[in-house]
């Protein structure tokens, strides 16, 4: 499509959030406003200006979200986004190309393992550590061990915001216990593709200076959404360059 047919049937305020080069960029966008119209089409304006797609990296939350998105783009410029995706899928595939490089003792071929599979790792700790009579609330584990991760705090930072808590000690006992297993068995929960692509980047400047100079442009969608792990891999990709777009609306928020 022509860089004049990507403009037309926009509003000033539209035409201006597409048409916004380099530096960064918030967009404040509430339901009904073209949000969808204005993400895809920018990106499709950054294409058309010369900007190869592999130096631009778009996220989003859903998989229906960043699919959507995708065939947008590739209908309006018949390229395609290889660095569309959620902040999840995106990271599982940066750690399979690079995790070796980190000091985390996993390699590529990690598996991921979903919520039902980390609380058989969790029952399987507590077992190990003969703490089966203690009736521990694995759930409530599995929650410290989320909250850590996407907040880059230690467990034991966690379990002191639940205030007093009776199992403080064994709760860190098995947490601890719960990494190293999944360390063994060379496996990856939700949150670990966030905390161990932040570890990575923050271990190894070297490849975080690839990074930064492959992805010129970033944009993320539902920006509001974004907890800290994903708010600082943000950081650390766009600080040379600040070519970052975000778009979202706080009163949409589904995560608060």
């Amino acid at each position: 499509m022509e860089t004049a047919q990507l403009l037309q049937d926009l509003t000033p305020a539209q035409l201006q959030a597409v048409t916004h080069r380099d530096g960064p960029m918030l967009v404040v966008a509430g339901a009904g406003s073209g949000k969808t119209r204005v993400v895809t089409r920018r990106l499709a304006w950054l294409i058309s200006q010369g900007i190869w797609p592999e130096q631009i990296l778009a996220m989003t939350f859903t998989n229906k979200a960043a699919r959507e998105m995708r065939e947008r783009v590739e209908s309006l410029t018949g390229h395609q986004m290889r660095n569309l995706g959620t902040f999840h899928g995106l990271c599982a595939r940066f750690l399979r190309c690079d995790i070796e490089k980190g000091n985390s003792g996993l390699n590529r071929n990690f598996v991921i393992y979903d919520d039902s599979e980390q609380l058989a790792v969790l029952k399987s700790c507590v077992a190990e550590l003969e703490l089966a009579s203690f009736s521990i609330p694995l759930k409530q584990v599995a929650s410290i061990i989320s909250d850590s991760k996407n907040n880059l705090c230690s467990v034991a930072d966690c379990i002191s915001k639940l205030g007093f808590c009776p199992h403080a000690e064994i709760f860190e006992r098995i947490c601890k216990r719960y990494e190293a297993k999944m360390r063994q068995l060379n496996a990856v929960d939700f949150d670990d593709l966030l905390y161990l692509t932040v570890l990575l980047l923050q271990q190894n400047p070297a490849l975080l200076e690839i990074y930064q100079n492959r992805l010129r442009y970033l944009l993320i969608d539902e920006y509001q959404d974004t907890n800290h792990a994903q708010y600082i891999i943000l950081k650390k990709l766009a600080e040379p360059h600040g070519n970052i777009c975000v778009v979202g609306d706080d009163s949409q928020s589904i995560y608060g």
